[in-house]
C-alpha cells in the first residue's frame, strides 16, 4: 500500500498539470457547444473563464425541456453508453448553487480523450429526445 501511494505521488508530482488543465478544459469546451441553443438549458463552465475549465454545471429548466434532473439522470446512465452524471441527491452540496434541484454537474477530469464527444452526443440525444 505504501507503495502504491509512493508511485501515485511521484506521478502526480511529475504530470505536466498545465497540458492537463489544457485537456480538461478542450474537452468542457466540446461539450458546451453541442448544449447550448437548446430550449431549457442553460450551460456554465466552472472554474469561470479565463481559468480552464474543469466541469460544466447545467442549468435545466423542466417546464422547457419536458424533463427533470432525475429524469435525464436515470436516461443517461440507462442508455448506451451509460453516461454518469452529478446529480443533486449526490453531489448537490457541492454544485455551488442555492437550489442545485434542476442541475446536473459534469467534471471532464475523470474522461478519457474521446469520451468528451460521447458525452456530448448522449447529453444532446436525452435533451431532445420526445417521448
Amino acid at each position: 500500500m505504501i507503495i502504491a501511494v509512493v508511485v501515485a505521488l511521484q506521478e502526480w508530482l511529475e504530470t505536466d498539470h498545465k497540458a492537463r488543465l489544457c485537456n480538461n478544459d478542450r474537452k468542457a469546451q466540446t461539450i458546451a457547444p453541442a448544449l447550448r441553443g437548446l430550449a431549457g438549458v442553460t450551460v456554465t463552465l466552472r472554474p469561470h473563464p479565463p481559468a480552464p475549465a474543469m466541469s460544466l454545471l447545467v442549468c435545466i429548466e423542466p417546464t422547457k425541456t419536458g424533463k427533470t434532473v432525475a429524469e435525464l439522470g436515470r436516461a443517461l446512465e440507462a442508455g448506451y453508453p451509460a453516461v454518469w452524471v452529478g446529480t443533486p441527491d449526490r453531489f448537490g452540496p457541492y454544485m455551488g448553487v442555492s437550489d442545485p434541484a434542476n442541475y446536473l454537474s459534469i467534471h471532464v477530469g475523470t474522461l478519457a480523450d474521446g469520451d468528451e464527444e460521447v458525452v456530448a452526443e448522449r447529453l444532446r440525444a436525452v435533451l431532445t429526445y420526445e417521448r
